[in-house]
């Protein structure tokens, strides 16, 4: 039986957006077009249906999906994609803002998008809400109502937001000033305001912020001087300051930031020269992208095999990255 492959795989070329999910993976090429990865899509069903029917999760690598995955085209026109567990948000160039819910009958494996809005600049889904930043700046909020995909008129949050990020019940915005604003869920003080007291109302907790991220219960920011904080839980190291125990409020972790972006429990960094620092849980799947399973309580530098990278993503405790040139790695 082959070994896993724990460390980055290439499964595609020409693109410039990806996001990955537990069983899915979803790339915008350089023509726009949206491209789907996924157990139906590919030669491997039987196998994933078979690990799935006994408990096992299926995994991304070569093992799984041969040497060449097979992706899907669904649509064109295509400026952004967020990915969660069981939802898939697209915001086509015309801002046109389209979202798949698996959770609906018949919807599990056939994508059947649904229009929520106009007018939309990019959108963040999770598990049961959405939030997309209109063309204007306003900060829009869905909630999935049970069994319902999420319908209705949008909840109007804040204005001038130019970035969201979605967590596991807490969520941020960041503002064109550099305010970075958060509420929701803080049993492990992910909201960063000192407390463990749960807030229904955004709260300014930071300025001079160009970035932000959240995980299950930690979160991170980057701010105009490219240093990288975070807060929050840190039980398995994903806050990358060596210590055990939360932060309640947001801490100094690293210089020379691009950007943050963070799993469930564990955190992906992108430097300023392209390279990919790692930190948190790593799991039996390498959630960490490296040759071991252990966690690691320190930002590492993950090995990369020579190529820089221009984007980074983590979900759940999987990770995908697009590189200069085009190319998309999985690993997790």
């Amino acid at each position: 039986m082959k070994k896993k492959n724990l460390q980055p795989v290439k499964i595609s070329k020409d693109c410039i957006q990806a996001e990955i999910t537990f069983d899915t993976v979803a790339v915008i090429r350089s023509d726009h077009s949206l491209w789907l990865l996924h157990p139906l899509t590919s030669e491997m069903c039987c196998k994933f249906r078979k690990r799935q029917r006994e408990g096992r999760r299926p995994y991304w690598d070569e093992t799984e999906f041969g040497p060449q995955p097979k992706f899907k085209k669904l649509m064109e026109n295509v400026s952004m994609i967020s990915a969660a567990a069981m939802t898939l948000a697209v915001v086509k160039t015309d801002g046109t803002l389209l979202v798949w819910d698996r959770m609906q009958s018949g919807c599990e494996d056939r994508p059947g998008f649904v229009k929520m809005a106009d007018e939309i600049k990019t959108a963040e889904t999770g598990d049961g809400v959405l939030l997309a930043i209109s063309r204007a700046g306003t900060l829009l909020y869905w909630k999935k109502q049970e069994q319902n995909s999420c319908c209705g008129p949008p909840e109007k949050l804040m204005e001038h937001v130019k970035q969201v990020s979605v967590g596991v019940g807490h969520y941020a915005a960041l503002t064109e000033d550099g305010s970075l604003w958060t509420w929701g869920k803080n049993d492990c003080a992910q909201l960063g305001n000192g407390t463990h007291t749960d807030r229904h109302k955004p709260q300014k907790i930071m300025e001079h912020v160009i970035q932000v991220s959240l995980g299950a219960r930690h979160s991170a920011a980057v701010d105009t001087r490219h240093r990288l904080w975070m807060w929050g839980d840190n039980t398995l190291g994903q806050l990358g300051t060596h210590l055990p125990g939360s932060r309640k409020k947001p801490v100094p972790v690293m210089r020379n930031v691009r950007k943050v972006s963070l799993g469930y429990s564990h955190t992906g960094v992108l430097d300023q020269k392209g390279q990919i620092w790692m930190c948190g849980f790593n799991g039996k799947y390498g959630a960490l992208g490296n040759t071991e399973y252990r966690n690691c309580r320190r930002l590492r530098k993950m090995k990369q095999g020579g190529f820089s990278v221009k984007e980074l993503e983590l979900q759940a405790d999987r990770a995908v990255l697009v590189s200069d040139e085009g190319d998309v790695f999985v690993w997790g």
